[in-house]
């Protein structure tokens, strides 16, 4: 390879990142709401320390290849993605994510400029940016953005996710999910096949950069009158606009393993091809001390494991932070495999960095407990007392005199002159019948202004 070119990683402000199970989604959009969400998707991955997003309402239009000067329409769409819900498999768990698309809508119209400000629900943030845990893929916007069928939008980013694999296998019913057909529509198969995968078929061909067919997989496959039970794809390169290179970057996990919606075998990542594009993180790492070549960054972790160049680019950046100078990166990491330097290196960084978070988070809490609890507790107890019923104060007071007779309790904290003092009264009694934990108090009180929050080996952390 020659030394003096620099290859430089794909990067494109065009580009939406998204993990798989967002492909293996359920929810009911329009053809406009998808397109927003996909544009608003790019946008994370382009500012993922954002809170809100701009969309510029006759760019976007624009952009979508609409022609109009009515947006109510729009905006109104918009607006109602705040109260949609997306379910989100998660594969390795079990279970699914339920959250609304957008947390907050806010329309901006002046002479200037129209544009609505979207901030995106935080569950759904980690799943459209490129650090995502676990697997993702990639495309240019331009893709869908083209798309005039909601059916094939969703068809794309379906077969997107498993480009990599050149192939896989859905239930019938499955894919109707995925793909968004009601269930009132299409009964018969022929009506799905006809309006739903040939049209899909037709129009990812024409105007995207993947193209596909399909085998019908029958209840009893030598049997042409049983209802079609799955369906099987076959998904290959189209050049219609300009690809961008799949890479499966799936979790040591599910290596080996099959997915519970699709029925191809993940394969091994074991040698990876010189053709593909590198792990982003530890590109962005490895960029920092010098801009090797991006394929020969492939072949190291092809041969020696994601893992192992991690832990050497960690122990390069210590050197080269030191002002050690590193003649050549790539021979460097080379020698410090081999000789098995810095093994768990990259680990123990990263847990010493969330061990870090975890106090500052911790002492955060803390701070705010602190702050209010006393005053909670208090409010708290005293309610409790409001809300007793006649006969369980009389049997509180009685147990009260008691307590002063035996001098448990003094008279004066109780007492003012002859006359009780009914919060302190109040309060006793929630403390006596109903007593927690600073712990439990703690978590009640923050729960109170609007924080989750939950003690575990002793520090405290947000849910």
């Amino acid at each position: 390879m020659a030394k003096n070119k620099e290859v430089k990683p794909i990067e494109s402000e065009q580009l939406v990142i998204l993990k798989n199970a967002v492909a293996m989604a359920k929810y009911d959009l329009s053809r406009n709401q998808q397109k927003v969400f996909l544009e608003v998707a790019m946008l994370a991955k382009n500012n993922p320390e954002e809170k809100f997003y701009k969309l510029y309402i006759r760019e976007f239009l624009k952009n979508i290849g609409v022609s109009t000067n009515d947006t109510a329409e729009l905006k109104r769409e918009i607006e109602e993605m705040r109260n949609i819900t997306i379910h989100i498999p998660k594969t390795k768990r079990g279970g699914e994510l339920k959250a609304n698309f957008f947390a907050s809508v806010e329309i901006f119209e002046n002479q200037s400029s129209r544009f609505i400000e979207i901030e995106l629900s935080e569950k759904l943030k980690p799943y459209f940016i490129e650090i995502a845990e676990g697997e993702f893929f990639h495309y240019q916007i331009e893709n869908t953005r083209v798309l005039k069928s909601n059916h094939s939008i969703r068809m794309y980013l379906y077969l997107k996710a498993w480009r990599w694999a050149g192939k896989a296998t859905i239930r019938y019913d499955e894919l109707r999910g995925i793909l968004g057909v009601k269930e009132g529509d299409y009964k018969l198969f022929g009506d799905f096949k006809r309006r739903v995968l040939d049209k899909c078929q037709d129009e990812l061909k024409q105007r995207t950069d993947i193209a596909f067919d399909y085998i019908l997989i029958r209840e009893r496959p030598n049997n042409p009158n049983t209802p079609v039970h799955k369906i099987s794809f076959t998904v290959k390169d189209n050049g219609k606009t300009p690809a961008i290179i799949e890479v499966p970057l799936l979790p040591q996990t599910v290596i080996g393993k099959t997915s519970p919606l699709i029925d191809v075998p993940l394969p091994p990542q074991t040698v990876i091809p010189l053709t593909v594009e590198p792990d982003q993180e530890l590109l962005k790492l490895a960029y920092e001390i010098e801009k090797i070549d991006v394929q020969e960054l492939a072949v190291l972790v092809g041969n020696y494991g994601r893992e192992r160049v991690h832990d050497v680019l960690v122990l390069a950046k210590e050197q080269a932070d030191k002002g050690i100078k590193i003649q050549s990166l790539i021979a460097y990491l080379h020698v410090a495999i081999k000789n098995e330097s810095a093994k768990g290196k990259a680990r123990n960084q990263a847990l010493k960095r969330s061990n870090i978070d975890t106090m500052k988070v911790h002492r955060e809490i803390e701070t705010a407990i602190k702050r209010g609890l006393d005053n909670y507790r208090e409010k708290y107890y005293t309610e409790l007392g409001k809300k007793a019923k006649p006969e369980q104060k009389n049997e509180f007071l009685t147990l009260l005199l008691e307590r002063i007779a035996k001098n448990e309790i003094r008279r004066h904290d109780v007492y003012d002159g002859e006359t009780l003092k009914q919060d302190v009264v109040r309060y006793l009694y929630g403390y006596e019948y109903h007593k927690k934990s600073d712990d439990e108090l703690a978590v009640m009180f923050m729960q109170s202004i609007d924080k989750l929050v939950a003690k575990e080996k002793g520090f405290w952390k947000y849910l």
